[in-house]
């Protein structure tokens, strides 16, 4: 009989806290400035998906129906969650403008947004293309007169960033200047004993200090690579050992 009664006195406080109704959104939809506005306006509780301009879901206030959601946002709005991958625009400014007065459809702008976008990219290949001709011919011209460290460091950054007609430049005035070099170094990004200081420098870069040692046998020099923790010897041009 007890039981029964605290069933009684429970039921209705489990109606009192029903879950709220939830508004699921498409993931191939972003609001526009206004449409987030109307959002504001309607529940100020509502979530994006990560990182992205779309919005995941909204909980409604009582009285909100999810039919009155569908009818303020058309095109938005998702009967079911949407788990897909954000593909959604977000209309601003102009776009907005446009869609607000419905001089443009939600697709009309998602096209314009797409051309423009592409036509930024071209743009930004275009000018990549011209400061990596620039670069090319800058480095024919100062390759002759560069230091056999830069020539070696430089190849190596070249292979690393896959600048292929930069480090064949650089790799034909190396071998003009008969710098002694393996040049799998450069890939690779490791030394072996035996290798010379080009090919350590092609793998590691340049140093940031060099403390040479000079004595019977010849130079001694260690080579110091703070940031690596390691220390690199030599012995008249000839990697002997190293310590990290």
């Amino acid at each position: 009989m007890r039981i029964l009664v605290l069933i009684a006195t429970l039921a209705p406080f489990a109606a009192f806290a029903q879950s709220p109704s939830i508004a699921y959104f498409k993931s191939n939809w972003c609001p526009a400035e206004f449409e987030e506005a109307r959002l504001v306006n309607i529940t100020k509780t509502y979530y994006r998906k990560p990182g992205t301009c779309c919005i995941d879901r909204a909980i409604l206030p009582n009285g909100v129906t999810l039919e009155y959601m569908a009818s303020k946002f058309p095109l938005g709005f998702s009967e079911t969650e949407d788990t897909n991958k954000c593909t959604g625009y977000k209309p601003e400014g102009q776009d907005a403008i446009d869609l607000l007065s419905e001089k443009a459809t939600y697709a009309e702008i998602g096209k314009r947004i797409e051309l423009r976008r592409r036509e930024q990219e071209a743009e930004e290949e275009a000018k990549r293309k011209e400061a990596y001709a620039k670069e090319l011919a800058d480095t024919k011209e100062s390759a002759p007169s560069m230091s056999p460290g830069e020539l070696c460091w430089l190849y190596g950054d070249a292979v690393r960033s896959t600048k292929n007609e930069l480090a064949s430049i650089v790799l034909s005035e190396i071998r003009k200047k008969k710098i002694p070099h393996r040049a799998t170094a450069a890939k690779d990004r490791s030394i072996k004993i035996g290798d010379s200081v080009c090919s350590m420098q092609m793998a590691l870069g340049l140093p940031d200090d060099a403390n040479r040692t000079v004595n019977a046998s010849g130079v001694k020099i260690q080579h110091v690579y703070r940031k690596r923790g390691l220390y690199v010897y030599t012995n008249n041009g000839i990697v002997t050992s190293w310590q990290d």
